[in-house]
């Protein structure tokens, strides 16, 4: 398998190992990638926020005086 002049693989083995080397790294890569994206879950639990008013009772009372002063509304 070594040369035995040099002490060194054969370019023929060394090609083998190297692409051996380049398919097991690339299948990787591959692979890898859906383990690096966020999960649905995840992406559900943070995009979900209470509501900041509990009944339309209260929005009316909320929004009763930017009604009445058109003026305030617009400077808020």
């Amino acid at each position: 398998m070594r040369d035995d002049a040099t002490g060194r693989l054969p370019k023929e083995v060394l090609d083998m190992k190297l692409s051996t080397f380049n398919a097991v790294l690339v299948a990787a890569a591959v692979t890898g990638q859906p383990a690096l994206a966020q999960s649905p879950k995840a992406a559900d639990k943070t995009s979900q926020t209470q509501p900041a008013v509990s009944s339309p009772a209260e929005f009316d009372k909320q929004l009763a005086p930017a009604l009445d002063d058109p003026a305030a509304s617009a400077r808020n």
